[in-house]
């Protein structure tokens, strides 16, 4: 099925089974390295919603934990993916350590696998520091959903998403409307947007 007679609209902007490598192959370095990792945003939207990729998205997005993205662990995962033929592009840093990193294909560089990096914080919050035209502030998330990962499968793999992604999927973009394939607004809720500096991450 096309995407205008599943939605509407055309065309697609990523290429499902290239996608998907991409997604499994970050899967695999992850896993041989021991990072735990969940599908978040335009590809958690997707894997709950239509077992596919959202047809307007522009790269596959993933989750980790701040605390578990350790230099040695960057150091590991840097070497796995050059190896397969990826690059990674590293975003800002907190604490001497990276926020975020896109990890880009040689053979097909318009695509990216964009990984990133979750803070906790005291009070039950979870955060993830967003940059985007100049103005840094912190997407705001309540812990609960990053507790106790459900396990999926999509596309011919399984994979840990936050519970219940459909609960968290209602808070990051409003009740049901990401039911509704509309474009999307990465998850960017102005509503759920704290200032820099409201928090200090400190790990459970």
């Amino acid at each position: 099925m096309t995407s205008k007679e599943k939605y509407g609209k055309e065309p697609r902007k990523m290429d499902q089974a290239i996608a998907n490598k991409f997604l499994q192959d970050l899967k695999f370095v992850y896993d041989k390295i021991g990072l735990k990792f969940f599908l978040m945003y335009g590809t958690l939207i997707g894997a709950i919603r239509d077992n596919d990729f959202p047809w307007h998205d522009e790269d596959v997005d993933v989750g980790v934990f701040f605390e578990d993205f350790k230099q040695e662990i960057f150091d590991m995962a840097n070497e796995l993916f050059k190896e397969m033929g990826y690059l990674i592009c590293t975003g800002p840093k907190i604490n001497k350590r990276y926020t975020q990193i896109h990890i880009v294909n040689r053979q097909y560089p318009k695509y990216k696998v964009d990984t990133y990096m979750f803070c906790l914080y005291k009070g039950g919050r979870c955060n993830y520091r967003f940059t985007r035209s100049g103005e840094d502030y912190y997407l705001d998330y309540p812990l609960k959903y990053f507790k106790n990962f459900k396990e999926i499968d999509f596309l011919g793999a399984k994979y840990l998403v936050p519970n219940p992604p459909e609960e968290l999927l209602d808070y990051m973009w409003g009740q049901g409307s990401w039911k509704i394939p509309a474009g999307g607004n990465g998850g960017i809720n102005p509503f759920k947007r704290v200032p820099i500096g409201t928090f200090i991450p400190e790990a459970f």
